[in-house]
């Protein structure tokens, strides 16, 4: 269960990797990642608008309207 700063905000749109979403207002990053059932691996990146959030920067990273997420997971192969 998903408790964000103000438990009246309204749902607003983002985008994750091209696709839009709907999530609760007013939350940070960490929030809105598992609201969205989205669970990292080690190596994963997030960004947000172009830049690299540091996993120790997400609780402090609150979302805006129409934000673009991008999920980098490490690929392995040859």
């Amino acid at each position: 269960f998903i408790i964000c700063i103000n438990p009246n905000a309204t749902n607003m749109k983002i985008f994750l990797n091209g696709e839009a979403k709907e999530i609760t207002g007013s939350c940070n990053l960490s929030q809105a990642l598992e609201e969205l059932s989205i669970d990292l691996p080690t190596r994963s990146a997030v960004a947000l608008n172009a830049k690299v959030i540091s996993r120790d920067m997400f609780v402090h990273t609150f979302l805006s309207e129409e934000d673009e997420l991008l999920i980098i997971r490490p690929t392995f192969g040859g």
